[in-house]
């Protein structure tokens, strides 16, 4: 059985810093990059767990949750990811949503 060899290598995409790895965007502007993104959602955990502190729903508020809080859209830093954010704003930024 013949392997089949790849005639040509995709050019990797440029690496993104950490300020430009978008999560979300806000009417074609930047809007929140990732890192934010993820430190706003544990943040939030965090505030929540206090409020509840001593009350049945302290359980539902762990410091695992916070850890899934701060982790769960990490795949948004991913190259993929980042390709399809930034195609989307160029769109918006042309008028071009589907809106």
């Amino acid at each position: 059985m013949k392997i089949p060899v790849r005639k040509s290598v995709a050019e990797a995409p440029p690496l993104l810093t950490p300020e430009e790895c978008l999560a979300k965007t806000l009417n074609g502007s930047k809007g929140c990059d990732v890192s934010t993104h993820l430190l706003l959602c544990a943040f939030v955990l965090r505030a929540l767990r206090e409020c509840f502190k001593g009350t049945p729903k302290e359980l539902v508020f762990s410091e695992a949750a916070e850890y899934l809080a701060a982790v769960h859209d990490i795949g948004k830093a991913t190259p993929a990811f980042q390709k399809k954010i930034y195609a989307a704003k160029a769109d918006l930024d042309l008028g071009l949503s589907a809106s």
